[in-house]
Formats: structure tokens, sequence, C-alpha cells
């Protein structure tokens, strides 16, 4: 049995190294929050109208790409 997950949590990253969970979808919720205050800031302050329709991306995690993962949280553990 296959198993893939949707969101990123401790248990799927576990799974994932662990060969139980073949991948995850990260919906990038940071990027769908952010994109939308730039964009209305933009409209706001400068009459930019933003684009019909913007993507953020999903990130498929899983075990060829759980590093990047990794590498992106201890980057972002060091700034705090």
């Amino acid at each position: 049995m296959h198993i893939m997950a949707f969101d990123i949590d401790n248990v799927t990253i576990q799974g994932i190294e662990n060969g139980i969970v073949i991948g995850t979808v990260d919906q990038q919720p940071f990027a769908q929050g952010f994109l939308p205050v730039v964009e209305m800031h933009l409209y706001l302050y400068y009459g930019i109208v933003p684009p019909y329709n913007m993507t953020t991306e999903p990130f498929i995690l899983n075990k060829h790409t759980i590093y990047l993962y990794q590498y992106q949280l201890e980057a972002v553990s060091e700034l705090s």
C-alpha cells in the first residue's frame, strides 16, 4: 500500500524518513497569506492591479526533497 499525505507535520516527516509515507503536498500557507497583502498594498498605494490568477506553487515533499525542507527549517531557526 502507498500512502500520500496532505500538509506537513512531524508524523508525516517521520513517515517519509522511514519509508512509510511516499510524500506529502505542502500548500505554501505563508505565501497564500503574504502575497494577497503585498498585492493589496501595491494596488492601494500605487494603483497596480494584481494579476487575475496567482499560483503559490505547491511543494511536493518526498524522500528526494526532504533535505530542502530540513535545510529551510534550520535556516529559519538560526534567524530566531
